[in-house]
């Protein structure tokens, strides 16, 4: 059903990242913007921060977008379907790589004209179970003067720059791959999450 997961087992065995263009179909997008539409109303999404713990802060020097973690799916259908395809992810991972995903959390993100996000690394000075981080777009008819792409460090210092159009998912290694979101000139949605591991101790 899921084609794409077996392309992004392969790009993930081979490279460490993977982009699926526009891979989730567009109505399935539009029912989780519709629901993001009805938190925005409610007042649900919060200011993003850096840092964990003791060291979590607001910085708007580093990133301004605002942020609703998910949690319990409840009655909604979509967010129900976008668990179950989460789940169906890693497990594949676990069966085909041997990957060793336990639990997923994820928020979804909204970035306001001029929001951005510096480079950074997604994994936290002393906690690295952050394993597989995962990029859900939901922007419509996103065209390039509109900005907000996503620029993937490589190993090498060169970079990939991935533009977030609707349904698009790109996945890569939270430990291995710095990355920013360069400034936003019109709202740009998306969901992300990490898959993670067991913790060492």
């Amino acid at each position: 059903m899921h084609e794409w997961i077996d392309t992004a087992v392969s790009d993930l065995a081979d490279k460490g990242w993977a982009l699926l263009p526009q891979v989730l179909p567009s109505p399935f997008c539009m029912e989780l913007n519709s629901w993001i539409d009805q938190q925005v109303v409610l007042g649900a999404f919060q200011r993003a921060g850096i840092g964990k713990g003791q060291r979590h802060q607001i910085n708007d020097s580093v990133r301004g977008d605002i942020v609703l973690w998910m949690s319990d799916p409840g009655r909604d259908q979509y967010l129900r379907d976008l668990e179950n395809l989460l789940e169906t992810v890693r497990q594949t991972l676990n069966s085909k790589l041997f990957a060793g995903l336990e639990t997923f959390e994820g928020h979804f993100a909204i970035y306001p004209p001029g929001g951005f996000y510096r480079r950074h690394v997604d994994t936290f000075r002393d906690d690295d179970v952050r394993k597989l981080t995962l990029l859900l777009y939901l922007n419509q008819r996103w065209e390039k003067s509109d900005g907000g792409e996503l620029i993937l460090e490589m190993g090498d210092r060169s970079t990939v720059t991935i533009a977030p159009t609707m349904g698009t998912i790109v996945l890569f290694d939270s430990r291995r791959f710095p990355h920013e979101v360069t400034e936003a000139n019109a709202e740009r949605r998306s969901f992300t999450g990490w898959f993670k591991v067991r913790p060492l101790s």
